[in-house]
Formats: C-alpha cells, structure tokens, sequence
C-alpha cells in the first residue's frame, strides 16, 4: 500500500500557480510513489477551468472535497503565509517572490513546514537571509531574530523535453 500525498493547491486555476501546480501533480503521479489527492484551491479571482476530460483525467480523478484523516504527507503549493502544516511531513512549495526580502509573515509560515521547495536561487537566497530581530516591547532590548529555520531546496522550473 502506498502511503498518502495530499497536494492542496490551485490544481483548475488558469494561473501561474495553477500550471506550477499542474507540473508538479504530474510529476509526483510519475513517480508511482504515492497515493495522490488532490485538494483544489481557489487562486484569486482565477478562473478554474483549466482542466480538460479525456486530457486531464490523471488529475480530475485524483481530486477531493476535503481530508478524512491526516496524510501522511502533505504539499502545499501557496504563498507562503498561507502554510499549514496538516499532514505527519509537511511540504511548503513556493514561487516567493524575485526581491531580496521576504515579509515576517512569510517567514513564519515557512517555519510551520517541514521543508520548503523554491524554483530559483534567487528566491533561495531572499528566504534564507532575511532576518528580523524580535525586541522586547517594554524594554526595545533584542530578544531573538525570526528567520527561516526549515530547509530550502531548489526545484528548477524547466522545459520538459
């Protein structure tokens, strides 16, 4: 028995996080791995009409309405502020953003996953090396800095040849 994925993501939404996410679904069903579902999410004001019967029948017939039980892993393919960690092993997947800090917020979601997936370097960087300090309201003293604490790793977005 294979153990259970849950990918809650944008997976109908004709938007850039719908095709990343479309792309990444295919690529986990590919591997053969996992018992694949799919928890679809509205993206904004998107759309959600991307998927095709007959064309897209690998990711409609794997779409759920809600979770029975926790997964024994969960990917979250948002921005990362609206991580949750929901499943025994969490996987945040993120574009970020191409600038060189990332908000708090962030920050903090980031921290609520086990691991985070980027799609450059460049973002790589912006995550891991901003760093806030936390101060003391009463005092302004420096009590500790809030910073990304979950691992990163690059998953290149290419051209599939």
């Amino acid at each position: 028995m294979k153990p259970e994925l849950v990918i809650s993501c944008p997976a109908t939404s004709r938007s850039g996080y719908g095709d990343h996410s479309r792309d990444i679904i295919r690529s986990i069903i590919a591997m053969d791995k996992f018992d694949v579902k799919i928890l679809d999410q509205v993206w904004g004001g998107c759309p959600r009409n991307s998927l095709t019967h007959g064309k897209d029948d690998d990711i409609i017939s794997r779409l759920i309405n809600n979770l029975n039980a926790k997964p024994k892993v969960w990917v979250q393919i948002t921005v990362p502020n609206e991580f949750q960690p929901v499943g025994e092993y969490n996987i945040g997947i993120t574009a970020g953003m191409e600038t060189d800090l990332v908000s708090a917020d962030w920050i903090a979601g980031c921290n609520r996953m086990n691991m985070i997936i980027v799609p450059s370097k460049h973002s790589k960087f912006a995550f891991e090396n901003t760093v806030y300090d936390q101060t003391d309201k009463n005092s302004g003293q420096v009590t500790g800095q809030l910073k990304v604490t979950s691992p990163i790793h690059i998953l290149f977005e290419g051209l599939d040849t």
